[in-house]
This record gives structure tokens, sequence and C-alpha cells, in this order.
């Protein structure tokens, strides 16, 4: 399935609040082991990208609705 940028960038608007939860919960577990602290933003980016990747490569829309936070 080939989605146009304007439903790419929908999706990506609408999993915003997944994303940032999901980077919220994963600093909160490395905080707590004392590693490395990690700049927010960069992670953002690194959620957002992964989710890019994963929704271009749905083949239904249901696949679409099943991305692992």
């Amino acid at each position: 399935m080939v989605l146009s940028s304007e439903r790419e960038s929908q999706l990506m608007e609408k999993n915003m609040p997944n994303i940032y939860r999901s980077i919220d919960n994963f600093l909160a577990r490395c905080n707590q082991d004392n590693g490395v602290p990690l700049p927010y933003e960069d992670c953002v980016q690194e959620v957002a990208i992964a989710y890019l990747q994963y929704i271009r490569r749905c083949e239904t829309e249901d696949q679409l609705k099943i991305f692992p936070w």
C-alpha cells in the first residue's frame, strides 16, 4: 500500500501522543538504571522515523493500527 504524504502526515500527527508516551516510558526506565542521559528531541526523531518506516511497509489499513508502542 502506498500512502500519500498527506496521509503519512495525518498518521504521524494522530500518533504523536503515542510517540511521546513511548519515549517517556523508555526514558523513565533508562533513568532508573542510571544510564547515559539521552536528549529527548533525538528520541522523538528516532521513534518518528521508526514509525514512518513502519507505516510505509504496511500493506493494509489494519496493519497501520498495530505499531508496537
